[in-house]
C-alpha cells in the first residue's frame, strides 16, 4: 500500500513537470524572474561510489547548527549531513517500533531534538539530533503534514481531505484535539472535491499559512484559525491555465488509471518572506512572497542537461544577501542540489 501511494504521487508530479507552461526562457531582463545555476551536490560523486547515497530522497529539513536531516523513502532512514553537504550518519530504519520509521511527511528541528510526522504509524515522534528515540505521540487521525508554534500547539494538515471536515486540526503535546478550523475548497460539489484541498502547512510563529497543491491557492490564518488573507497567484495567468487543465482532469480521473497533476509542490518561510518550489518541464521555479502574501519574483533553475526534473521538498536560507536552495531532486538524479542566482 505504502508503495502504490508512492507510485501515484510520482505520476501526478510527473503529470505536472510535462503539462505545465515552462517559464525558463522569459526576459532575462525581467526583475520579476531571477535565473539560478547549479553550484554543488550532494552525496558527492565520490561517497555515491562508496555506497553514500540516497535512493528517493523525500523530505529534508535543517536544524540550527547547519546540519541536514533527508528522508530516504525507500530505505526508511533519516540521512545526516553537515552544512557542507559531507555524510555524518543515517538515523532509524524500516519498522513500527520506536525510532523506526514508515513514511515520514515532515522532519521539524528544535533545538536539539527532531519532530518527526509519521503519517503510516499515526504518530508524531520525537528524537534527539543523534537519533536517539526520546518518546511519541499517537495521533487519532491521519495527517499529511504539520508545523509548530512557539506555544507547544502542533497544526496538522488532515490527509483525508473530506469535504464535510475542516482543513488543520490543532493539537496540544500530548496529541489532544484543541480545535480546528479552514473551510474545505468546492468546485464539484461531489467527492472530487477532496482532490483539491491536498495542502502543505508552514507557521512562522504568527500566522499559519497553508499552501493547495493542485490549485493555485495560498491560504493565511491567524493562530485562532482565522483566516486573514489569501493569493491565488493572478499576477502569474498561465499558472491560472494549469489550474483549467486540472480541474478536468480531476473531474474525469478514474482512479488507478488516469491522474491529475500538482500544480505546487512544497512551501518555505525565511526571513519574513515565503517561497514556494514548483516543479517544470526540464527545470523548477521557485515563486517568492513576502509577508502579506504579496508577489515579489520568480526564481528560475533549468537542468540543460536532461529532458526532466522533479523536485518534492526544498530548504532556503540567505548567504550574502542571496537566497541559497537546497533542492530535494528525485529524479532523474536522486540528491541535494545547492541552486542559487550568480
Amino acid at each position: 500500500m505504502i508503495k502504490m501511494k508512492c507510485v501515484v504521487l510520482i505520476t501526478c508530479i510527473v503529470l505536472s513537470c510535462s503539462t505545465a507552461i515552462v517559464l525558463l526562457h522569459g526576459e532575462k531582463k525581467d526583475p520579476l524572474i531571477v535565473n539560478m545555476e547549479l553550484k554543488r551536490f550532494f552525496p558527492s560523486e565520490k561517497e555515491d561510489n562508496e555506497r553514500v547515497f540516497l535512493a528517493q530522497p523525500w523530505s529534508m529539513a535543517r536544524d540550527i547548527k547547519g546540519y541536514f536531516y533527508v528522508y530516504d523513502n525507500k530505505e526508511k532512514t533519516i540521512a545526516v549531513f553537515d552544512p557542507a553537504g559531507n555524510f555524518v550518519s543515517k538515523i532509524g530504519r524500516r519498522g513500527q517500533g520506536p525510532g523506526e520509521f514508515l513514511y515520514i511527511r515532515r522532519i521539524i528541528p528544535e533545538g536539539d531534538n527532531l519532530t518527526i510526522l509519521d503519517s503510516t504509524k499515526h504518530e508524531l515522534c520525537l528524537l534527539n539530533s543523534e537519533g536517539r528515540y526520546l518518546n511519541s505521540t499517537k495521533l487519532f487521525r491521519s495527517y499529511s503534514d504539520f508545523a509548530l508554534d512557539h506555544n507547544g500547539r502542533v497544526y496538522c494538515a488532515l490527509e483525508s481531505r473530506a469535504v464535510n471536515s475542516y482543513l488543520v486540526d490543532v493539537l496540544d503535546e500530548s496529541g489532544q484535539l484543541l480545535y480546528s478550523f479552514g473551510n474545505p475548497i468546492r468546485r464539484f460539489k461531489d467527492s472530487s472535491d477532496s482532490y483539491l484541498n491536498e495542502t502543505k502547512i508552514v507557521c512562522d510563529g504568527n500566522c499559519v499559512t497553508l499552501l493547495f497543491i493542485t490549485i493555485p491557492l495560498i491560504q493565511q490564518y491567524d493562530l485562532n484559525g482565522k483566516l486573514v488573507r489569501e493569493w491565488s497567484f493572478e499576477e502569474l495567468p498561465r499558472i491560472k491555465q494549469e489550474e483549467k487543465e486540472n480541474l478536468i482532469r480531476i473531474k474525469n480521473m478514474i482512479p488507478g488509471k488516469t491522474s491529475y497533476s500538482h500544480i505546487s509542490d512544497a512551501i518555505r518561510h525565511e526571513k519574513e518572506s515565503y517561497y514556494v518550489l514548483r516543479n517544470v518541464g526540464n527545470g523548477l521555479e521557485i515563486i517568492k512572497l513576502n509577508s502579506n502574501l504579496k508577489f515579489d519574483k520568480v526564481y528560475v533553475y533549468k537542468d540543460i542537461n536532461e529532458s526532466f526534473y522533479l523536485a518534492l521538498d526544498f530548504y532556503v536560507r540567505h548567504e550574502d544577501t542571496k537566497p541559497t536552495f537546497y533542492i530535494v531532486r528525485i529524479l532523474p538524479y536522486a540528491r541535494i542540489e545547492v541552486i542559487c542566482p550568480p
